[in-house]
């Protein structure tokens, strides 16, 4: 019997892995926490997700969602010790603090949820697999080290934000004179005003950008180019209306592009299970699994 078989027998008879999830809280790096808490939830394992009070009662919708569709999902609201660290009640995630001591202290509190969480780890008849956390927790890592279970870090934003570290070599030389480096976040509003740049392609933010600042966004003349390239016109209402007709209609054609594009649907849903994505999520539970055995 090869080896992953007999692991998976192993977890078949095992108790379900138990994943607690600490988020940093803030909106940016709770909600990609949150569709974690799902998947995990989907693939089998008992999620606990640690919040706050203040910061429960902004995802509420989410935690409605999932005790609607009857996911393992326990969201655990732990007490903040704002009052300890000198912060005012209520200052339980980063958008609500004035400047950076707050955010220090904010931090500070952060760390006080170490016994609070052990507690409650304690308690469970079901114990922790191990303590996925987001990378500005790092006391989350005493705490899984005092379980003896792993602690895996959680980076909402991947590798993308290591690409500065790629620059080519050579590149700021290659460009002195002519070019300018930004060191951090661009000022995407001041560069678009400026009369030097011409006329952007669309996407939603710099839309919403542009409309501040009034200048084109190029989506016609870019339009324009690509239509007479490709010799076509403006499709008309009509000719939507029409196109509309022949997918939702009652002929018997629209009925078929219909069927056809429920058969696609359904091997879409099944192309899922076995993919990449869903072999590397079952992968990871197994590895959760296996070093508690």
């Amino acid at each position: 019997m090869k080896a992953k078989q007999i692991v998976m027998n192993i977890l078949d008879d095992a108790p379900k892995p138990h994943f607690v999830l600490v988020p940093y809280m803030a909106q940016g790096h709770t909600i990609p926490m949150i569709d974690m808490a799902h998947l995990l939830a989907k693939h089998g394992a008992f999620v606990s997700f640690i919040t706050t009070p203040g910061n429960a009662t902004r995802i509420e919708p989410t935690i409605d969602r999932a005790r609607a569709l009857n996911l393992p999902i326990q969201f655990v609201p732990l007490k903040l010790p704002c009052a300890a660290v000198g912060l005012p009640d209520g200052c339980e995630s980063a958008d609500k603090v004035m400047d950076k001591e707050q955010l220090k202290r904010l931090v500070d509190a952060y760390g006080m949820l170490h016994e609070p969480l052990k507690s409650y780890l304690h308690a469970q008849s079901n114990p922790p697999s191990c303590i996925m956390s987001d990378l500005c927790q790092p006391w989350t890592g005493d705490v899984a080290r005092e379980l003896g279970i792993p602690r895996l870090m959680f980076n909402g934003f991947c590798a993308f934000s290591s690409l500065c570290r790629f620059m080519s070599e050579g590149f700021e030389e290659r460009i002195k004179g002519r070019g300018l480096i930004v060191q951090g976040w661009a000022p995407q509003a001041m560069i678009l005003s400026h009369p030097s740049v011409g006329e952007q392609f669309l996407n939603e933010k710099l839309i919403l950008d542009s409309l501040k600042i009034g200048v084109s966004v190029g989506a016609q003349s870019v339009a324009k180019r690509m239509m007479e390239a490709h010799e076509i016109s403006i499709v008309k209402r009509d000719q939507i209306e029409k196109a509309v007709l022949r997918l939702m209609g009652e002929e018997m054609d629209a009925e078929e592009r219909r069927m056809r594009a429920r058969e696609l649907k359904q091997k879409a849903a099944q192309a899922i299970n076995g993919g990449s994505s869903y072999n590397n999520v079952q992968d990871l539970l197994e590895y959760v699994m296996t070093r508690k055995i």
